[in-house]
C-alpha cells in the first residue's frame, strides 16, 4: 500500500492479493450456502456405531459439540451389544 497526503492506493501486488482475497470470499460464500442446503435438507442423518469406551467417554462430548451447532440428535439407541455390533458391521447405535 502506498500512503501519501492525497490518501493510499494498493501497490501491483496489492491490486493482485485483492483479487485473489475476491476469488476466496465468494468461494466461501458458495460453501456456505451449499452446507446450508444441506442443513435444511432434513435428510441428513448420522449412524454412529462404537464400541462401549467410546460410546461411554467421547460420545457424549462429541454429541453436545453438536447441539452447540444447533443440530439435535433426532433419535439416540444404545444397547450393551454395541461392540458387538461394530466388529460385526451391524450399527447399534444411531443419531
Amino acid at each position: 500500500m502506498r500512503r501519501s497526503a492525497q490518501g493510499s492506493t494498493l501497490t501491483d501486488a496489492g491490486v493482485l492479493v485483492a483479487g485473489w482475497a475476491s476469488e476466496v470470499l465468494a468461494a466461501a460464500a458458495r460453501f456456505e450456502v451449499a452446507v446450508d442446503s444441506l442443513r435444511e435438507s432434513g435428510s441428513a442423518q448420522l449412524t454412529v456405531s462404537a464400541s462401549l469406551t467410546v460410546a461411554e467417554y467421547l460420545l457424549p462430548d462429541w454429541l453436545v459439540a453438536l447441539r452447540r451447532a444447533d443440530r439435535e440428535p433426532a433419535e439416540r439407541s444404545s444397547s450393551p451389544s454395541a461392540a458387538s455390533g461394530y466388529s460385526g458391521g451391524e450399527h447399534t447405535g444411531a443419531w
